[in-house]
This record gives C-alpha cells, structure tokens and sequence, in this order.
C-alpha cells in the first residue's frame, strides 16, 4: 500500500513559503536597520541588576561609591543603526556614524567622539545575524554583541571587564527595528 500525499500544502508549508515575504526580501536574515529600544525602563532595570550583581561583591562601605561609578560609565546608544556599503558595516548612534570599518576581527584605533582619547577596537561578524564590537583601553574593556532574535527583536549582549572589577558587568538591551 503507498502512502496517500495530501492534496492541499500544510498550514506549515504555506507558512515558511510567506515567511521571507513577512521579513523582507532577504529574509530578515542580516542585522541592519535603524534600531530603537523596545521598552527603555525594562533596560535600565536590566543595567541596575547588572551594577547590583557587582556592587554585592564589594564591601559595603564601598557599594555606594561603586554603583555611583559603574552607573556613569553603562551609557548605551537608545536608538542604535546597523548598516553595510558592501562589507563594509557603518554603526551610528541616532544616526550619526560612529564607526565605518570591515568587521574582520582585526583591532583598529578609533578616535572616542567629542573626546582626544582613543581605544582600541574589534569588530567581528561570525555569522550574518551577529555582530560583536569590542573596546579596550588601559582600564579595561566592553564587548557589545547584537544578535537578530527569531521573533525580529536584536539583543545587544553588554559585557564590561577590567581588573579592577571582581567580576564582569553584563546585562541584556532588546530593540525593535524602527519602522522607516
């Protein structure tokens, strides 16, 4: 006896034939576009877990001078922009360009806007739905990753190292595409 083929396509089929159609004409499968945050009070709540994670690791006579200064230096882009001219990946922040280089995993120096200090810089693209940029200098160093979630959102993964910390800041932003 053979097997019977359904005469109609699956709700399944039909749905992965119109997913690149709900993504965009690549399929919604390369980071980029003009980001904004998705909800700014759940990212700063995600940011003071974070200080607080760190914070509890010194002594308490300190824990006030600590969360006072890791609290000026979490800084981040609201409205983060992902963009290609070719392999080439430009990251601005509320649309003024940052950062204009090849996310090739080969340290750069970049000149700190509005500021005579430089850092040094890695941009790296281990697959087309994640970009890791990461900064050093004396003091220590941050490592950003974006990544492209299944649902449309992009996480941005912060991680702060130094010496000078017992143990890593991290925490986790969510943004939404911006709608043009």
């Amino acid at each position: 006896m053979s097997a019977k083929l359904p005469r109609r396509p699956s709700r399944l089929a039909l749905a992965l034939l119109a997913l690149p159609a709900l993504l965009g004409a690549d399929g919604g499968s390369r980071l980029e576009g003009q980001l904004v945050e998705r909800d700014p009070t759940a990212d700063q709540h995600a940011i003071d877990q974070g200080i607080e994670r760190v914070v509890a690791e010194f002594p308490s006579l300190i824990r006030p001078l600590v969360r006072h200064y890791l609290g000026g230096v979490t800084g981040h882009c609201p409205e983060p922009g992902i963009a290609w001219d070719g392999p080439t990946l430009i990251y601005s922040c509320r649309g003024e360009e940052l950062i204009r280089h090849v996310p090739d995993g080969v340290p750069f120096v970049w000149q700190i806007p509005d500021s005579d200090d430089t850092t040094t810089v890695r941009l790296e693209m281990p697959s087309p739905t994640t970009l890791s940029m990461s900064f050093s200098n004396d003091l220590g160093g941050r490592t950003q990753t974006f990544a492209l979630q299944p649902d449309g959102t992009v996480t941005e993964r912060i991680v702060y190292h130094s010496d000078k910390l017992p143990v890593p800041l991290e925490y986790t932003l969510v943004f939404e595409r911006k709608a043009p």
